[in-house]
């Protein structure tokens, strides 16, 4: 059941993945089934032979025995028994290429669950070699188009395929170096929740050979590549705010002015906070990291799993005008208002004295003013997290869309 329920959860989570629509005419083929069948024969033959290409005769012959026919293994790119003949050229016909290929191998095991194992390991080891040898690019195929059963068991043979050739029985010469890591790319590309399981189950192996491992760990860690498109938020990190009578409290002691005086000064310093949320299957990885005038001086990581969250939201924030205004009142405030100060108290005037500490206050009250009313401005948005242990994380996204982008796939996978 749990696998069945991962399935369902990664064909939805990659459905917008496959809305290609040269990828919907293949599966809706009519004669997809045994163009499928050719497809997987020609990549076996070639991966079996060491060779970039496939003689003529043999995919005529081949074409012959599953009864295709050219005049009906046309698509709206190409005629498939054409390009099985000649060999792709371009990235779109090796698409269809490898493609049909997967379908293929969905065909075949769903003729004969029995063989099925067999199947997908021998063509996980096809893909392999095809993947270091040509620009085919069959691996990633087959981790990212199987659906349902058949991408279950893709994912656990392409983890299985990594462990093999770093340290198990396939692990014979310095090249199965360089298939592990194409393994391990595949998985990272899979877009898939149990694929992110495998990486993370690898990236705990002890046994890995060294140039495998920091593959793995830079494909499942917080650092991860694009290549997978995870959900990723980027921002300035935006201070906690108090609410109901303990923002009245901050108000009335005065607190809330001497916070809002430093972090003033801070920006006057140069000082910059901030925060790069990015979603890891059903972790939120968090990144702060600290500055002063360009050059970092703090970083933190730390990973969160998605269900320990105890809120998520998003409020309209910063624009940037309004910010601008109350750094430069705040400013001014503490330049003239500390200047006044500082000589009425030198020359006993305790007016002037008075006015300079004044105009102090006004430029803490109309920094903290800009910064309410900014909130309510257009522009971005601010995220806020509450972990576990009362830890509150918020950053101030670039715009609301990307806030809101985030935030959905992030309750996503809190259900």
């Amino acid at each position: 059941m749990a696998a069945a329920d991962a399935s369902a959860s990664d064909d939805a989570r990659d459905a917008g993945a496959r809305e290609d629509p040269l990828l919907e005419e293949l599966r809706a083929h009519e004669h997809r089934g045994p163009l499928g069948a050719l497809a997987l024969d020609v990549l076996g033959r070639q991966a079996e032979g060491r060779t970039q290409f496939v003689g003529r005769e043999h995919v005529r012959k081949r074409a012959a025995d599953l009864g295709v026919e050219r005049e009906k293994a046309g698509t709206s790119l190409c005629n498939v028994l054409d390009l099985l003949e000649r060999g792709a050229e371009s990235d779109r016909e090796r698409r269809v290429v490898v493609s049909l290929a997967v379908l293929g191998l969905a065909d075949a095991v769903a003729r004969d669950d029995g063989v099925a194992e067999a199947l997908v390991e021998r063509a996980v080891r096809h893909a392999t070699w095809l993947e270091i040898a040509t620009e085919l690019g069959w691996l990633r195929a087959l981790a990212s188009e199987s659906e349902g059963a058949l991408a279950q068991r893709v994912i656990d043979e392409l983890a299985q395929h990594v462990i093999d050739r770093s340290v198990g029985t396939l692990h014979r010469e310095p090249r199965d170096r360089a298939y592990a890591v194409a393994l391990v790319a595949a998985l990272a590309s899979a877009r898939r929740l149990r694929a992110d399981e495998r990486l993370a189950e690898l990236a705990r192996h002890e046994g890995l050979d060294p140039v495998v491992a920091v593959a793995v760990r830079e494909l499942s860690g917080a650092g991860r590549v694009s290549m997978t498109a995870e959900p990723a938020l980027d921002g300035r990190a935006a201070p906690d705010t108090a609410r109901g009578a303990r923002a009245v409290l901050r108000w009335i002691t005065g607190w809330a002015a001497l916070v809002g005086l430093g972090r003033g000064v801070a920006r006057l310093l140069g000082r910059e906070r901030r925060v790069a949320l990015s979603l890891r299957g059903r972790e939120v990885d968090i990144r702060e990291s600290g500055g002063v005038l360009g050059r970092p001086t703090t970083e933190r990581a730390s990973s969160v799993p998605v269900q320990s969250l105890l809120s998520v939201s998003r409020e309209r924030a910063h624009a940037g005008a309004a910010l601008y205004a109350g750094a430069l009142a705040l400013a001014a405030g503490v330049l003239v208002g500390g200047y006044l100060a500082f000589d009425g108290l030198r020359s006993g005037e305790l007016v002037l004295a008075s006015v300079g500490a004044g105009l102090v206050v006004l430029g803490v009250v109309a920094d903290l003013a800009a910064d309410v009313l900014a909130r309510s401005a257009r522009g971005g948005a601010t995220v806020e997290l509450v972990l576990p242990r009362g830890r509150v994380v918020r950053l101030v996204a670039p715009s609301r869309e990307a806030a809101d982008a985030f935030l959905e796939a992030l309750r996503a996978r809190m259900r």
